[in-house]
Order: structure tokens, then C-alpha cells, then sequence
């Protein structure tokens, strides 16, 4: 059985629009392993994975510095499906997550990445990717039933983003995150109805809210200063209606320096040869233009909220 093989660095496809660069990675679960604006990367890509590419039957031969995860730590932002309780051997499907993806040109700046139809699960994930112009692309996951049986399925955005980040979001005041695991300390703090996520150091914790905006806000320090990522999911009202009862989920890694922004899709109940989409929207904005407090009130202007 051959083992995972050594390569000089990933092989990328490049979507670019002036000062804006989305660096895919067909090989690696389809992934966006990188959003770099003006020069200065913004996503995690682990520096023990950047000269290999994964044998499938091999992934825990990877070197890995958390241990007691189940699964290779790429980077970049990816495709899951939810719930994790349903994962194989507490890891993400390996074909889905790791595996090699198609990918189709639809047009300039305009990609599909398709994976291989998963054989334990029977399911097949499509990400397709829009580059606008430059400051703006979207994300529209897709997961297709391609079993003879019913699967309970939500779809999980997970982005990889260095640190030191801070994640603002919009939740009812009073309204703290629920704890997934790990001890989050004093990461959380709030104004208002503003709530913000710090992740400056290595601590590993996860937490969980059902915001009740669609928009989030990751500020990613940089050498060069700091960049905002605004993001906007949609957000159903009913909590239950997820898989890990909330739509936003926040994860520190305590081995690695990045963080994570998870959105969910609320779960479904997906028939044979049916499909299920779900669309996530970015943009970048400059630190220079927007302090912390005007991105606040810009989260709120764009949900159409007031105090």
C-alpha cells in the first residue's frame, strides 16, 4: 500500500480579481485552502501538511501535532456534514474530506469542485465557487444523495482562519454561548447585542450560539495590519433545527495557531438522488476603513436590526 507522498507544495487553482486571490485545492477535499488579499494570506494551512498529499487508507499516518483529533488538519475552509455524531470512527468521511475533487471552469473566476461519491455514506459534495470582483465571492455547498435510502444530513462551512482573530456576531442580549467543550476562559465578551469571540493564543475550546443575525465579522491580525471577512449565512429561527442545536459554532485550537468560523445549515431529511444547498457569502473590508465599533453597527445595519 503506498503511503502518503511527498510534493513540493500543493497544486492551486487560482481565482483572482485585482487585489483578491482564492487559492483552491482540487487534491484536498476540494478546499479553499487560502483567501490572500494584497499579499497577505489570511486562512491556516498546516506547516506539517504543506509537501504532502493524502493515500486515503493512510490518513492517520500524517504527522499531527493534536493527537486526539481523528483527522488530518489540511486548513483552508472545507465542506462538512453534520452531525458529527454520524461521522465513521469519530472522522470526518475521508472521500469528502480529504479525497481528490473534479474541478469544472463554468466561466472567469466561476469554479464547481465535485467530490467522488462517498462509499460508506453514499453522499457526493459539490462546492461551487463565484469570485464577484474584488472584495466579494460566494460558497454554495451542495451534498447529493446518491444512496437508495433516506440520510439525515446538515451542511457544515468550517474556515480555518489564522490568529490572533476576533469573531463578532449578533445574539439576544443576555444570550451567552453555550460550551461545547474545552474552557473558553474570558474569549467572550459582548456590547450590547453584539457579541465577540477572541482567539489570541494557543487554548483549545469550541462554543456554540444561535445568533439572530445573518452576519458574522473575523478580523485576522496580520504582519501587514488587520483585515475584516464579513460573512453572511442565512439563519433559521428554530435552534433545534440544527444539528448541534445552533447555527455558529467558534473552535481555538490549543496544538496550532487558527481558529475556526462554522456555519450550519439547518438538517434535512435527504431522499435518494436528491440534493440540498446551502450558500455562504464573503467580503473582505480593510481595517483602515472600519474600527471595531463601526463594524458593529454595520453588522447591525446589514441585518436590519436597532437597539
Amino acid at each position: 500500500m503506498k503511503q502518503s507522498y511527498p510534493i513540493q507544495s500543493w497544486p492551486e487553482h487560482i481565482l483572482r480579481n485585482n487585489d483578491l486571490e482564492l487559492c483552491l485545492v482540487p487534491d484536498i477535499g476540494g478546499r479553499l485552502i487560502d483567501v490572500r488579499y494584497k499579499g497577505i494570506s489570511l486562512l491556516f494551512k498546516n506547516p506539517d501538511l504543506l509537501t504532502r498529499l493524502p493515500d486515503l487508507a493512510q490518513l492517520n499516518e500524517l504527522p499531527s501535532r493534536a493527537k486526539h483529533l481523528a483527522f488530518p488538519l489540511w486548513g483552508g475552509e472545507k465542506t462538512w456534514i453534520a452531525p458529527d455524531v454520524d461521522w465513521p470512527d469519530g472522522a470526518p468521511h475521508a472521500v469528502l474530506d480529504s479525497g481528490k475533487y473534479s474541478l469544472k471552469q463554468h466561466g472567469h473566476n466561476v469554479v464547481t469542485l465535485t467530490s467522488d461519491i462517498c462509499p460508506r455514506s453514499n453522499l457526493q459534495i459539490c462546492r461551487h465557487i463565484v469570485l464577484h470582483n474584488s472584495s466579494q465571492w460566494t460558497i454554495r455547498h451542495q451534498v447529493i444523495n446518491k444512496g437508495s435510502i433516506p440520510k439525515r444530513v446538515g451542511l457544515w462551512s468550517v474556515m480555518m482562519t489564522k490568529i490572533p482573530a476576533n469573531y463578532l456576531f449578533q445574539l439576544s442580549i443576555g444570550k451567552t454561548p453555550t460550551t461545547v467543550f474545552g474552557n473558553p476562559g474570558n474569549a467572550f465578551s459582548c456590547n450590547g447585542d453584539i457579541g465577540q469571540i477572541t482567539c489570541d493564543s494557543r487554548r483549545e475550546f469550541k462554543v456554540g450560539i444561535h445568533p439572530i443575525a445573518e452576519i458574522t465579522a473575523a478580523r485576522i491580525s496580520t504582519t501587514k495590519g488587520a483585515v475584516w471577512i464579513i460573512n453572511k449565512g442565512v439563519v433559521a429561527e428554530q435552534a433545534e433545527n440544527y444539528a448541534h442545536g445552533h447555527a455558529l459554532e467558534f473552535y481555538n485550537s490549543g496544538h496550532y495557531d487558527y481558529a475556526e468560523l462554522e456555519w450550519h445549515s439547518p438538517m434535512v431529511i435527504l431522499s435518494p438522488e436528491k440534493s440540498y444547498e446551502f450558500e455562504l457569502g464573503y467580503q473582505i473590508i480593510e481595517e483602515e476603513n472600519y474600527s471595531t465599533t463601526e463594524m458593529f453597527n454595520l453588522i447591525k445595519q446589514k441585518s436590519g436590526s436597532t437597539e
